[in-house]
């Protein structure tokens, strides 16, 4: 996986959109399917003070809905639109991995070991990127110090290391 810059303002735009497309789908889907198991499966008129319980045709109108947004965004996750999302998504996921294993790395690393030094620029250089996508400043100065480290643990070595070095095989070595 290549880092990529996005342009954060289009990112930012299309991530809301979903958002609130995905809500707002969600909820009248949850809605609209609570509604009909109710009326088709509740025969009982109210009476009185009485009135059914419908909490489970409720939940299984939720748990509908929430498979019909999940099949959709399966199908739309590769349109144009969505790149960027679906790019940061998998970049996120891809920092989760190499985070599992940075203890390790981190040993390696001083350890001078080239394919750790490799992947922690990788991954600091993405913790930046997506930090700033998302207007994460407040964890971005710790990023920048182990970032300015493992550039100096990588000058210090005298070679000649980039993040277009990185290949997402590398991290199943650690």
């Amino acid at each position: 996986m290549k880092l990529i810059q996005i342009n954060k303002d289009n990112y930012k735009k299309t991530l809301n959109k979903a958002v609130i497309g995905f809500v707002i789908l969600f909820a009248v889907l949850s809605i609209t399917f609570g509604t009909i198991l109710i009326n088709i499966f509740v025969d009982t008129p109210i009476t009185g003070s009485e009135t059914p319980n419908n909490f489970r045709f409720n939940l299984l109108g939720v748990i509908l809905a929430l498979l019909c947004c999940a099949a959709i965004v399966s199908s739309i996750k590769n349109k144009p639109l969505f790149s960027d999302l679906l790019y940061v998504w998998q970049l996120k996921q891809l920092q989760n991995r190499i985070y599992r294993r940075l203890k390790k790395l981190q040993k390696a690393q001083k350890e001078s070991n080239l394919d750790a030094l490799t992947i922690l620029l990788f991954y600091y250089e993405s913790l930046s990127l997506v930090y700033n996508l998302d207007d994460n400043t407040l964890t971005m100065s710790s990023v920048s110090k182990d970032l300015a480290k493992v550039k100096g643990d990588i000058e210090q070595l005298n070679v000649e290391i980039s993040v277009d070095d990185f290949d997402v095989g590398m991290v199943d070595k650690f």
